[in-house]
């Protein structure tokens, strides 16, 4: 015997988890028995069927669920990238205050070496003339040296948060062993803001990414739950067939026949499949649970801390624009008293100690009020960061990227 099967079929998937499908069954066949009607005969059949779960894995909601979730990753990984990119801008704008305040420092630490070296010139001059005692020059020298010292020192402070910055800025030119100094541009300009606790709070919890992702993850357990809910439930499925035949001993017979449509049947099953016990879908149905219970608390924790957050901020903004008050006072004070101390020295009713102790209180007081100013810069930077505003501070638009075609 030979037989010669051919079978050319399309199967459609529906969005509700049904199918149609359409099939071609083109056979020939070749026999020695003699009660054969035909050899060879032809016989060719075409079928159209369409099924439908009605219950497991029925309806666009259940089928498409692979695909939400697919929609929710791409959104958290889009949401931790932003995450990572407001991360590396606020790193950047605090690196910039920092080398600010370091460079503002050198430059009080040169200003007080001048001073000393000017107090040191003037002595030396007084000494030669009798008005003032040799120890006053060891004095004036011992503290000139000091100086030299603290510049030293600062100078290797700039260059070392300078390089930092340099490698977070990552640009092609820039590496951290180059040569080129970074010089800030931008001045502090301190300006005092009073807020709404509660309104800035709320709003951080609206635009804060990290609580976009807490959000995103919860709508993903939400979808997992009930997807896996609906397979809990049992297997039943309609389906209905239309089916043509043809036979002949010639396969122009055949199809002749299927066109006329003479023999055809009908054929409507309706199956149901109840597993026993069913508890690997429960089980997962309860890890689904589980899972958004977890998610639920992580996302409270995270609005007590993002709140916490806020107001630690708003309170050390405000301490910082009180220091800068304080300390400016302070400066201009400690300036009028080294100038009163080094007056009352040349008028030689002080010693050389007085004037170096007001001179080093002069450039303490400097040193403060530099880093308050950059301190409550860099609070409005941490402040942004907690609101979750700081693309829109430092006018950064986020958008997808869009290639080139």
């Amino acid at each position: 015997m030979e037989d010669t099967y051919t079978d050319l079929g399309v199967n459609i998937p529906l969005r509700t988890g049904g199918e149609v499908k359409v099939d071609l069954i083109d056979n020939k066949m070749k026999t020695s028995s003699f009660f054969s009607t035909f050899n060879p005969s032809y016989d060719s059949d075409l079928s159209a069927s369409i099924s439908q779960p009605l219950l497991k894995s029925a309806g666009k909601r259940v089928n498409e669920h692979f695909i939400r979730i697919a929609e929710y990753n791409s959104q958290i990984i889009d949401a931790e990238t932003k995450l990572k990119a407001i991360n590396i801008i606020a790193d950047v704008d605090r690196y910039y205050w920092r080398l600010y305040a370091a460079r503002r420092l050198l430059d009080v630490r040169k200003e007080q070496y001048e001073l000393a070296k000017t107090l040191y010139n003037e002595t030396e001059v007084l000494v030669k003339v009798g008005t003032k005692a040799e120890i006053e020059i060891i004095r004036t020298k011992a503290e000139l040296a000091d100086k030299l010292e603290t510049i030293i020192t600062a100078e290797n402070n700039v260059k070392n948060i300078e390089r930092h910055l340099k490698k977070m800025l990552n640009r092609s030119g820039l590496e951290a062993e180059t040569v080129t100094e970074l010089i800030p541009v931008s001045e502090p300009n301190p300006v005092h803001y009073e807020f709404n606790a509660g309104d800035i709070t709320a709003r951080a919890i609206e635009n804060r990414v990290d609580m976009l992702t807490l959000e995103l993850q919860l709508a993903q357990s939400s979808e997992n739950i009930s997807y896996y809910k609906n397979q809990t439930l049992p297997s039943l499925s309609l389906q209905y067939k239309y089916n043509m035949n043809g036979l002949g001993a010639a396969r122009g017979d055949s199809y002749d026949m299927l066109e006329d449509d003479d023999f055809h049947d009908h054929n409507v099953t309706l199956g149901i499949s109840i597993p026993i016990g069913n508890q690997a879908a429960k089980s997962r149905l309860r890890e689904a649970g589980y899972e958004r219970a977890q998610r639920l608390a992580s996302r409270d924790a995270k609005r007590a801390e993002i709140k916490s957050d806020v107001l630690n901020q708003i309170d050390t903004l405000e301490a910082n624009w009180q220091r800068i008050l304080a300390c400016r006072q302070t400066a201009i004070l400690r300036d009028e008293q080294y100038k009163a101390e080094k007056r009352q020295y040349e008028l030689g009713m002080q010693t050389s100690v007085n004037v170096l102790d007001a001179q080093t209180s002069l450039a303490y007081a400097q040193q403060n009020e530099i880093s308050a100013v950059t301190d409550y810069q860099i609070s409005l930077v941490d402040i942004a960061y907690a609101t979750g505003t700081l693309l829109g501070a430092a006018k950064v638009e986020w958008a997808p990227f869009v290639p080139e075609e």
